[in-house]
């Protein structure tokens, strides 16, 4: 089912140092290896973009969040909180998924990393949330919680982090892209013997001392703003003069229309906000698919052979629908071969009238089949025509009532159809 208290009490414990130490190894290569686009600015700008990442920001929510858990399982010997692992899980799958299938896909972004760089991508793009997921399939599945349950709380407590983080992020750009315009980007980085400025002494000095800053060669783009390609909203151009002549070169241009990038920007939330929802709603399924192969309705506990004999009857019941629908197959393709058969045994003129007469024949099995159905819908629409005006005829406290006990009968229809039986069976 899942692994012990013991056993996953100690993974955490090991896999938090492991986190811990490494968070502290990615901190200094901030300082002393940054990726190549970040080399040319002062150590405390780096820092500063360095945690206005999403991934930096959800690798130490993991962490406090491991710190949290450990604490209330060794103290208190209490259950995790089910909406609050589902948040982390998701801000941490989050970070896997629109890293590999987003923002690798910038060739800027893939021509900045060093090889040391690589090495922190991978660890906290992929190791840790390999092991986040890994964590909550294993461990999950002690607590049933609906939809409607989990979104009078549980759906605030995963979308208000992001919420605040794209507001933090946006006014945190809007500020700096005011303090580092292009006038101050053609400031410090033009030929001339006066490009100082606060924290950024001495770019081009006489004496070659460049404070904090590891290649003085390497300009700064559009991240200096903004953590992510897709935040940034302004048309701009980074330029600077080359040398004492007024050479102009164009480091980094953000040219196109104005409205593509806000386009651009809304979509991404769109899209993201959709990833975000969807990842909850996928956690919170396997939760609940997981509680039910090992509890019964009435909430019992089922034992390691309990568990294994009803998914033996769930097995054997897959194999025989499997069964059923591969000899309605094979009754089918029978019938067109011993028709084509048929074919080649009478003459050619024949050969029209028999397919006409075949196709009637079909085409009335599936009248029928649609007969069925609008026999099925009528009826339906009939019953709930029946039933509004039931639940028309109750006071508003009595029709909540009947309206969450009808949709409960119909959850239990659809979990006794799996397999998931009321209380415990005696088998052999």
């Amino acid at each position: 089912m899942k692994t012990s208290r013991n056993l996953d009490f100690t993974i955490k414990v090991i896999i938090l140092n492991i986190l811990v130490a490494f968070l502290i190894f990615d901190f200094c290569s901030q300082i002393w290896l940054p990726k190549y686009n970040l080399g040319g600015i002062p150590t405390i700008e780096r820092i500063n973009i360095y945690y206005a990442f999403w991934t930096t920001q959800s690798n130490y929510i993991v962490v406090f969040y491991l710190i949290f858990t450990i604490s209330l399982q060794k103290i208190y010997g209490t259950q995790r909180l089910l909406g609050l692992e589902i948040a982390v899980t998701t801000y941490i799958t989050v970070t896997f998924i629109v890293f590999w299938f987003g923002l690798l896909a910038s060739p800027d972004e893939i021509g900045a990393y060093r090889p040391i760089n690589w090495v922190s991508t991978i660890v906290l793009h992929l190791a840790i949330p390999m092991f986040m997921v890994f964590n909550f399939a294993t461990s999950t599945g002690n607590v049933y919680m609906s939809i409607e349950e989990f979104n009078k709380v549980g759906i605030l407590l995963v979308c208000a982090y992001p919420f605040l983080y794209l507001i933090f992020v946006m006014v945190r750009g809007e500020l700096r892209f005011i303090q580092y315009s292009e006038a101050f980007f053609e400031h410090i980085y033009s030929y001339n013997d006066n490009n100082t400025f606060p924290g950024w002494e001495s770019l081009f000095g006489p004496d070659g001392v460049v404070i904090g800053i590891i290649d003085r060669e390497a300009r700064f783009g559009s991240q200096f703003y903004y953590p992510y390609w897709f935040l940034d909203i302004h048309k701009y151009r980074l330029t600077y003069n080359l040398n004492s002549d007024g050479t102009q070169i164009v480091s980094f241009a953000h040219d196109n229309p104005q409205w593509t990038y806000i386009v651009m920007f809304v979509g991404s939330c769109f899209g993201i906000a959709g990833v975000f929802i969807g990842v909850t709603l996928g956690f919170l399924s396997l939760n609940n698919s997981k509680y039910y192969r090992w509890h019964t309705l009435n909430d019992v506990v089922l034992s390691k052979e309990e568990h294994d004999y009803r998914m033996a009857q769930r097995k054997a019941n897959r194999y025989a629908a499997k069964q059923e629908r591969r000899k309605v197959r094979i009754h089918d393709k029978v019938e067109w071969l011993n028709f084509k058969r048929k074919l080649r045994l009478i003459p050619k003129e024949y050969h029209e009238r028999e397919i006409e007469e075949f196709k009637r024949e079909k085409n009335q099995i599936w009248a029928e089949q649609q007969w069925g159905i609008e026999e099925y819908i009528i009826a339906k629409r009939q019953y709930k025509k029946v039933f509004d005006d039931m639940i028309a005829g109750l006071s508003k406290k009595d029709s909540d009532i009947v309206l969450r006990n009808i949709k409960e009968a119909k959850r239990f229809q659809k979990l006794v159809k799996k397999g998931v039986t009321i209380s415990k069976v005696r088998f052999e």
